[in-house]
């Protein structure tokens, strides 16, 4: 098993996935095994990737659709490999990603997780909303830091961009929260510093984030809130 595994889920939209895909086998940094978690798509998924000749890519369909959640926490609670990423099937990764994560990584042995900023990108693949914050700083929360920070300022770290070192994910039985509703992202952070682990953010982008024309979570968010906090409040560590 390669130091690296790169997990991509992927359900019905297999010409956003050979983008995806082909986004992944051009990193700079090759050292990796992509493993595919098919929900039971009933397109042409299945062939795309078999007829894939690299042997880094592997393969990987579910009987029935589990859903999204589900499929994600496959990757969390089966990687055997020192770091793991969970990636979406329509989203772009510049060609660095991987090399910058695993730099830091391997650099702050105390990080647990590291992401990076993002460009947004449509239906279309064009850029609607270009990241110009491009620094070589590394924001870095622990403790309570990013539960402050996302309760204070409702800024996330982007889900999809983001490697986790994983003896730390497994010691602690982490996963993505799936009853947390929209927010399970967020709780995984807050779960990653409640066990002790620093999570990092490079301030630059490295990922193209696709946003369709009828998503907007922002119309959700004082929902999202009042959601996140009632299921906070179960959490003595938070309440």
């Amino acid at each position: 098993m390669n130091d690296l595994c790169i997990y991509i889920t992927t359900y019905n939209r297999v010409q956003y996935l050979k983008r995806a895909i082909d986004s992944i086998i051009r990193q700079s940094y090759s050292d990796f095994t992509l493993i595919v978690l098919d929900n039971c798509s009933s397109d042409d998924t299945e062939k795309y990737v078999l007829s894939l000749n690299d042997s880094r890519i592997k393969y990987i369909r579910h009987t029935q659709n589990i859903g999204g959640g589900a499929n994600i926490n496959y990757g969390f609670k089966n990687c055997e490999a020192k770091y793991f990423c969970v990636f979406h099937d329509d989203d772009i990764l510049h060609e660095n990603l991987i090399e910058k994560e695993i730099e830091y990584m391997e650099y702050d042995r105390n990080c647990m997780a590291v992401s990076c900023l993002a460009n947004i990108i449509n239906e279309k693949d064009e850029v609607t909303k270009e990241n110009n914050h491009k620094t070589g700083e590394i924001k870095t929360w622990r403790n309570t830091e990013f539960f402050a920070y996302y309760i204070g300022k409702q800024k996330n770290i982007v889900f999809p961009a983001t490697m986790y070192r994983t003896d730390f994910i497994k010691d602690n039985n982490l996963y993505l929260r799936v009853e947390a509703g929209p927010c399970a992202d967020v709780v995984l952070y807050m779960d990653i510093e409640k066990m002790g682990g620093k999570i990092a953010e490079i301030q630059y982008p490295l990922i193209n984030y696709r946003i369709y024309a009828n998503q907007d979570s922002s119309s959700n968010l004082e929902k999202m809130l009042i959601s996140l906090i009632s299921f906070l409040n179960k959490d003595n560590y938070y309440s």
